[in-house]
């Protein structure tokens, strides 16, 4: 977890470098959170299609330490 948190971090400094981001606190948050809601989109989609569950079989599925930590680090990234 630790390993992809800083992979995480710098790929947002570089990108937002080499777009250009506006400096604005809200404008970079709102860049975070249009890319939080793609990430997710995009994990619960792909999971859910590959491992055949539904949603709540997801959910209920995740291990409560590593569920958390997970949910603790996407927060800590936007």
């Amino acid at each position: 977890m630790p390993f992809m948190l800083v992979v995480a971090f710098f790929s947002a400094r570089w990108v937002t470098k080499y777009f250009s981001a506006p400096p604005a606190v809200t404008a970079r948050l709102a860049i975070g959170i249009i890319a939080l809601i793609c990430m997710l989109i995009l994990e619960f989609s792909l999971v859910l299609f590959l491992q055949e569950l539904t949603l709540s079989e997801y959910f209920a599925k995740r291990d409560p330490i590593s569920g958390s930590a997970y949910i603790v680090s996407l927060i800590f990234l936007l």
